[in-house]
């Protein structure tokens, strides 16, 4: 699971399509490369026409969305592709509530023992934290309701954890930033050089124990 900032990378052999390349080449016969493509939530949403809020996750994702044969959910507030050999059973089904949480492809990605390859990206950007938000035990987690138009079927009210401002409010402000660099300073990313930036790449069953129990030493007074 990429979460790349091209700027940050800058030029590789091929462009983004070189970098989508080399992770299929990195993780064939057998892998599979998921990537969450969240849209913009203003339009009338469609599976497929659908851009990405390339502002929010970068233009990756839309180039991921565009690529021919590509395997997508079909969800308004979180829209996951998916490319290789896994990819229907990572995909499908995806709740239509709490779209992050139990049944999802990010519980379904912890369970097949993959990876995350983070390069550039904002330092509040690793999605597998936000099933750490279901699985961490608090007194109270912050719910929204959302509320997003469909191309296909019109409006459609949507139920979550809160996945902007957080499950509960942290003194320190976003805490998404601070698991990620948690984990890291202690140890369990390899890290090496992508393009023009250093590169993390850690596995995510280990990094959810952590943010799991991260959440509940931090966020439960």
């Amino acid at each position: 699971m990429p979460h790349f900032g091209m700027r940050a990378i800058g030029p590789v052999d091929g462009g983004g399509d070189g970098l989508l390349a080399a992770l299929r080449a990195a993780v064939d016969p057998g892998g599979t490369v998921l990537v969450l493509l969240c849209s913009v939530d203003h339009i009338p949403f469609d599976r497929v026409e659908s851009p990405v809020d390339v502002v929010e996750m970068g233009w990756f994702p839309e180039l991921v969305r565009r690529t021919p044969g590509v395997s997508l959910t079909d969800h308004p507030a979180a829209r996951f592709a998916a490319m290789g050999a896994r990819a229907d059973w990572l995909l499908h089904p995806q709740p239509v509530h709490h779209y992050y949480g139990p049944g999802s492809p990010l519980e379904r990605f912890i369970q097949a023992g993959g990876k995350v390859l983070r390069a550039g990206a904002a330092p509040d950007t690793t999605t597998l934290t936000h099933h750490a938000e279901y699985a961490a035990t608090l007194p109270h987690k912050r719910a929204v309701r959302r509320h997003y138009m469909r191309a296909d079927t019109g409006p459609v009210a949507i139920d979550s954890l809160d996945d902007s401002g957080g499950i509960v409010d942290w003194a320190h402000g976003d805490y998404f930033p601070r698991i990620r660099q948690d984990f890291v300073d202690a140890g369990h990313a390899r890290r090496g050089p992508l393009g023009a930036t250093s590169a993390e790449c850690f596995d995510a069953p280990a990094f959810h124990a952590w943010a799991v129990a991260w959440i509940e030493r931090h966020l439960a007074g």
